[in-house]
Formats: structure tokens, sequence, C-alpha cells
């Protein structure tokens, strides 16, 4: 069994040996194929020193300590360096090891032979003694949500917090280990969480439900049925709304949320207010300079296009998201619909890419739509249309660099205004029962012919345009609470404070037989749930959407925002897992 030691416990050498917070990352993830028994005691542990001696390493955990850039090879095999060695020893690590053997002379490691031990045991403390609340964000499609959940982040280390950031599937390995309670920010609480969300409860943690896509939906009954579980809602302790609009459908829906709902709107919309859109300007200038007077068109049609290849109906109806026939009727017609949709556009980029009305058209799809279906349809027409997805970035950048945005029933267009931009929709079934908010706010087009007629006099900082922005942003008030100051983050922490998070040191991991740290979350034990957790999707679509996360992808954009005077100052960032950043 999996043994935490207690965080309440002084860690031997007393308060002199708390670790650092810039701990070498590659050394952990190295040193935890390291094997060997488990502590018998506090006191049968050794400090780890600077030594004469290399820690030799074995079979699996050589080729972890190359990846990781913190070993080397010579004649006696795969060596720590030296420098990370003198960072592990400065980080407070401690080697534990069992009765029947000793540290050397030097304080170094001895490797034990013959005793059915397959070496030392690395014990690694993180432990900064000052109990803060601990905060739990992730990220689910990198491009769509990071920035957002990386400026709340920062300014919850501003007011005290220790914050964890990463990848959906890191953060919940995280969480479901024995680590400092805190608040988790969910994205979605399905009935499938309850269970999970209901141990986590048991453990002091709080947990908060905030809906990334909480602007578009069709149906409140059936988003409410969807997205914000009976059962799930019982573990709740906030359920942060992004606007009036959804606010009230909650209320309707879920009566029993009315004491945990708060109107904060949504981080990634904070992005967008003027200062803090600074991060996009200089990837924006080169796309601008690379492509020219282009249009972008900003694609969205997951339903009708999967990337998992599956039956969309199916699959919901499985994971209880539909719970009655009409719900299930809705979303057939809403699929088909979508198809006909799709069609629709593609004959209407055949007929402008003809008209040559500029010089390239910028496909760029959904995170989770099936890529290749695109790129074959794009590379079949030829001519002056590309295909194009980074999923280091999202669609911010290539609009404000793009001369016209087309869309079609998506998010962008509401992105696209609150960055002062005038959306165009494609919408060529205008009394649709599947005609969404963002298709309201824009300009709407039901033909190749209208399409053209528009883009003969389209300017995008032209009188005409900031009209179409004005109106556009005047009818977002019932969706979004954050159009403009406040920030969302800022009325988040705030709905944070009213409730009781605990206040608790960082916690303490172990390496070993089965003891594991951090940067250990994604092993083997936890496989079959990563499995679970990602419907057995294949490598290609989880990079699709997340495909991982550096230092500098949360460093950069925070002193944007310092030079911007968005921020104050740059919180310690240091990463804890291939995919999980710590800011405090």
């Amino acid at each position: 069994m999996d043994q935490l030691l207690d965080e309440r416990s002084e860690p031997p050498g007393g308060a002199g040996a708390d670790a650092g917070d810039h701990a070498a990352p590659g050394v952990a993830g190295a040193l935890r194929g390291c094997r060997g028994a488990q502590p018998q005691s506090h006191e049968s542990l050794q400090s780890l020193r600077h030594s004469a001696g290399a820690v030799r390493l074995r079979s699996g955990a050589r080729r972890r300590a190359l990846r990781a850039g913190v070993a080397r090879r010579d004649r006696g095999g795969v060596r720590i360096h030296d420098r990370a060695r003198q960072r592990v020893a400065a980080d407070g690590d401690r080697i534990a090891r069992p009765t029947a053997g000793a540290a050397d002379s030097t304080g170094g490691v001895r490797r034990r032979r013959n005793v059915g031990h397959a070496g030392p045991v690395l014990v690694r403390w993180r432990s900064d003694r000052v109990k803060r609340r601990t905060l739990y964000l992730y990220s689910s499609v990198k491009g769509t949500d990071l920035l957002g959940k990386a400026l709340l982040a920062a300014r919850a280390a501003a007011r005290g917090w220790r914050v964890y950031l990463g990848g959906f599937v890191e953060i919940l390995h995280l969480v479901g280990r024995d680590c400092a309670p805190g608040l988790l920010v969910e994205n979605n609480i399905f009935d499938s969480k309850a269970e999970r969300l209901a141990g986590l409860k048991d453990r002091g943690f709080r947990i908060a439900d905030l809906d990334e896509e909480g602007v578009i939906y069709l149906d409140p009954e059936r988003y409410c049925a969807e997205k914000i579980g009976r059962r799930a809602l019982e573990a709740t302790d906030l359920v942060l709304a992004t606007g009036p609009r959804q606010e009230g459908h909650i209320r309707e829906h879920r009566p029993r949320a009315a004491d945990k709902l708060r109107l904060t709107g949504n981080p990634r919309f904070d992005i967008l207010m003027p200062g803090a859109r600074t991060v996009f300007e200089q990837s924006a200038g080169a796309i601008r300079k690379r492509c020219g007077r282009f249009l972008l068109v900003n694609l969205n049609f997951n339903p009708a296009n999967p990337g998992r290849r599956t039956d969309m109906v199916a699959k919901w109806r499985k994971l209880g998201k539909l719970a009655t026939s009409r719900q299930v009727d809705l979303v057939r017609r809403w699929v088909d619909h979508k198809k006909r949709l799709m069609e629709g556009l593609q004959a209407l980029l055949v007929e402008v890419a003809r008209a040559r009305a500029f010089e390239r058209i910028v496909l760029r799809p959904h995170p989770e739509e099936n890529h290749d279906t695109w790129r074959e349809w794009a590379a079949g027409v030829g001519g002056d249309i590309e295909f194009h997805y980074d999923p280091q970035s999202g669609a911010n950048p290539w609009m404000l660099a793009s001369t016209m945005m087309l869309h079609a029933g998506c998010t962008t267009g509401i992105e696209a205004l609150l960055l002062d931009l005038p959306p165009v929709s494609f919408a060529p079934e205008p009394d649709s029962e599947f005609r969404l908010q963002a298709d309201s706010v824009s300009v709407r087009v039901t033909t190749a012919e209208e399409f053209l007629e528009q883009a003969r006099t389209w300017e995008t900082g032209g009188e005409r345009a900031r009209a179409i922005v004005k109106t556009g942003r005047s009818l977002l008030r019932p969706y979004i609470e954050n159009v403009g100051p406040p920030f969302a983050a800022d009325r988040i922490l705030d709905a944070a404070d009213g409730i009781d998070v605990p206040e608790t040191g960082t916690a303490r991991y172990a390496i070993g037989r089965t003891c594991r740290t951090l940067a250990d979350m994604a092993t083997a034990a936890g496989r079959r749930e990563r499995r679970r957790v990602l419907d057995k999707s294949s490598n290609a679509f989880r990079i699709q959407r997340f495909p991982g996360l550096a230092v500098e992808d949360v460093r950069t954009p925070i002193a944007r925002w310092i030079a911007a005077g968005v921020l104050e100052r740059m919180p310690t960032i240091t990463r804890v897992d291939r995919a999980v950043l710590r800011l405090q």
C-alpha cells in the first residue's frame, strides 16, 4: 500500500532540512526507478550529501535519467551528473535504507547487495512549512483554456495560495493520491464523477465547478442534465456561472445549487480584455507577416466529425448524458444539422477560393475534431486553402492577425467580439432550432455570394466594423459576466474566500517499491485510470488536445501581463511533473 509520511511530523534533521521549491524535476523522475526497501522508521533516514562517488541507476531508471538530462553514460554504467546530485542534496531529499544497511563514511549512497532489495529508497520531502491554501487547476484543451487558468493561478499566488496547474489527467492523478487537500476546480460535474468527488470531499477537499463552455448550449434542461449531475452536485461547494443566463438556467433546473451559485464569469475571457490580450501580440504579428491578407475559418464540427470516430449519440447515452428520449432525438437532429452545415461550408469555401478574394484561406479545426478529414479535403481542393492547427496555441492570435474571420456556430465568434473584431457566421438555415448565441452576435451569411459581397467592402478597423463590434458586445451581457472589468479570476478567488479551504504545508511524497513522488503519478499503477479518463483514446488525440506543459508556457505570458500592468509580480514557478507546475 502506498505510504505517505504524516505531514505533521518533522522531517529528520529538523527545521533546517526543508526542501527548496526549485527541485530538479528530472532528478526525481530518474531516481524513481531506484526501487528498494521501505523505511523502517524515521531514525533510519540518512541525509544525502555530496560525495565523490556517483549514484548508480538500475535498468529502466537509466533510460528515464538519460531522457531527463540528469545522467551520463560511462564505462561504469549510467551515473547521475554531479550537479544533479548536488541539487538533490540541496533540496533536502532523504535516503531511506533498512536497518541492515548503513550509509558510507562520506555520507553518500552505498548500494546494498544480496539482501533481496534492488537499491535505496529515496524519500523526497517537499515541505515549505508555511501553511497555505492549495488550489488545483487543470486545462482540458491547452490552446483554449490554459492562459485563462494561468492568469487565475498567478492572481491566486499573489493572494497567498499555493497553486498546482497542469493537464487534465495529471491533476486528477495528483489529487487522487494522498496530497494536501485544497480547492479543486472541475470542468463540469457529471454524475460519473460523483464517487470520485465524494471521496475527495471526505479527504478535506473543496470542489468548484467551472464550465469552460457555459456560454453556448441549445437546451437548458439538457445542459443541466449533462453537465451538472444531481449526485455530483452534493459533493460540490461552488458552482461558478459564466453569465446571468447560465445562472438562471441552473437555478431553474438545479434548485439545490442555489446556495452554491456564484456569478463570476470565466477566466478564458479575462485574457481578451485590453492589456491582458498583449500576450497574443507577438504571435499575431508573426502570423500576419507570414500569411498576409487571409481569411481565417474557425471550425466546430465535432458532432459530425468526431476526433475519436465514435457515434456521439451512442456514447452520450452510455455515459448517461442523455436521460430522456426527447434529449436523444434533439441530439440526433443536431448531429444531422452539423453534417449539413459542414457540407455547405465546404462548398462555400470552394467558391471563395475560386474568387481569389484573399491571398489564402486558413482552416483551423476544433481540438476535438478529426483533423485528417479537413487535411484530406484541403489537399483535394488545392488552391489557396491551407490547414493549420497548433495544439500549443489557441485561435486568438490567428483572429487578431486575420483580415476576416468566418465561423459556423463556434465560441470563437464570441471571443472575436471580445477582441474588438467583427465575426462573420455561416448560417444557411436562419430559422433553424440550432441557431446558437455565436450566430446571433455575428454578421450572418447564407451563401457564398453573400459572403463575397461582405468581403469586398470589409475593413477590420473601419467605422462599420466598430459598429458591428459595439452591437455584438451589447448582446453578450446575458451570456458573459466579464465582458469588462473586474476579472473573473478575482471574482472566483473572492468566492473561494467564502468557503472553508484548509491550510496545509506542502505534501511529502516517497519513492520506493510502492511509494511515489509527484513526478511518478502516471506510472503503471495509474495507467488503468488514465485509459478510463481518456476513453481509451489514441496518444495522437491526447497530444492534439494537451501536448504537455513547460514552465515557459506560463512564465512568458505572466511576464507580459506584468509588463502590461495586469499583474504585479512573478510567482515562483516549479515543475513537479511532466505536465504539472506549482505557483506560489
